[in-house]
């Protein structure tokens, strides 16, 4: 079983594409056969407008229409099209947003990352007594 992973989410934006992935779950898990059969997702409040007051919707979301049926009905073609391509997968991946913003973000990383192997190295080499080369 994977580890639950939280990726850095570029925008407001992104995390619609993050909600209709996660209204998904008991799908992809095989529990669900259809996203309506989840009781453990927010795909009722978002495409039917089932009551839940434990969630404020997202800009992103209410920028779908300027009427409640319409942002269902956008919602509920979202997760539909996300059912036939599958295009995203949240648990593979860091980073969520514009293919050049997910890119710098990879590129900040692995400087990072390596900053810390480097200050690491260092610190080993300084309590085994040796001198780092030159």
């Amino acid at each position: 079983m994977d580890r639950f992973k939280s990726p850095r989410i570029q925008d407001d934006k992104h995390m619609l594409t993050v909600m209709t992935y996660s209204d998904l779950n008991g799908v992809r898990a095989g529990r669900d056969k259809s996203p309506e059969e989840s009781k453990w997702s927010s795909y009722a409040y978002y495409a039917y407008g089932k009551e839940e007051p434990l969630i404020t919707p997202a800009p992103s979301y209410i920028a779908l229409g300027t009427t409640h049926e319409e942002r269902r009905k956008v919602y509920r073609a979202m997760v539909r099209e996300l059912m036939l391509q599958n295009r995203i997968n949240v648990s593979n991946t860091c980073f969520i947003g514009d293919p050049d913003w997910v890119k710098k973000q990879y590129e900040e990383l692995k400087e990072q990352m390596e900053s810390i192997r480097t200050s690491k190295r260092m610190q080993q080499r300084a309590n085994s007594g040796t001198a780092p080369p030159e």
